[in-house]
């Protein structure tokens, strides 16, 4: 099982680092605002400077006692760092299952979403994986995802299966995920469980 990563949002730069350092000796894969390079499980919130991210779940840093009582999950500063993995673990715990593997809504934009992180798909592993996400978790032929790879030249004869192993590694590396499933005889399914 991989380390659960968490995003820390509006922290002055010293007190991200240390914040930072004190987490990963947890255990923890700890990211900024700007890099997002898989699904985040939580997020370490300064909510002096900071809004919280959409939809994900996270833990509240505030200076200002009023906002701390306010909600069991936010926490005054200071506070001991055990306080803040306990905070942590129980807001992981309290959230719903992950949320769906989704796309982009313009077909120009290719993007791949999972939570809170984004992945850029080429034309043709958009076309197969907006294909597998409109099955709803039918199989899915290879004759009909062959049909959907954009045209150009005649396709290569492993251009299917080139493209689905390119997708499958993308989704895997970018979100820990394996959603898409070989039917043998019949072509591939998405699992979304």
């Amino acid at each position: 099982m991989s380390a659960p990563t968490l995003l820390l949002v509006g922290h002055d730069p010293c007190f991200a680092r240390m914040l930072s350092y004190e987490l990963s000796r947890a255990g923890y894969c700890v990211v900024s605002d700007g890099e997002l390079p898989r699904s985040i499980d939580c997020a370490v919130v300064d909510l002096d400077t900071a809004a919280p991210p959409e939809g994900i779940p996270y833990v509240g840093c505030t200076r200002d006692p009023e906002t701390a009582e306010s909600n069991p999950s936010f926490l005054l500063r200071p506070f001991l760092i055990t306080a803040l993995i306990e905070a942590l673990e129980q807001a992981r715990q309290a959230v719903p299952a992950a949320a769906p593997l989704t796309l982009s809504c313009a077909d120009s934009d290719r993007t791949a979403r999972f939570g809170h992180a984004h992945l850029p798909l080429m034309p043709a592993e958009y076309a197969l994986f907006k294909a597998l996400l409109n099955a709803n978790g039918r199989a899915v032929s290879r004759d009909e995802l062959t049909a959907v790879l954009p045209s150009g030249k005649q396709p290569a004869s492993n251009l299917l299966e080139v493209t689905v192993c390119s997708l499958r590694k993308k989704l895997e590396n970018a979100f820990g995920l394996r959603p898409i499933r070989t039917v043998r005889g019949i072509g591939w399914r998405l699992n979304q469980e």
